[in-house]
């Protein structure tokens, strides 16, 4: 049982860096702008 908890917590963290990483594309009115948020970073 200890040794499925060890592989577990590590595979948790992977799998929520990994969804941080995933964009949002959000679009403002203001003729065309176009921005992806993340957790971890933003580009416009």
């Amino acid at each position: 049982m200890k040794s499925k908890k060890k592989v577990m917590i590590p595979v948790i963290i992977i799998v929520f860096l990994l969804l941080c990483c995933i964009p949002i594309k959000v679009r403002y009115k203001d003729g065309g702008t176009v921005s992806y948020k993340t957790v971890l970073y933003s580009y416009t």
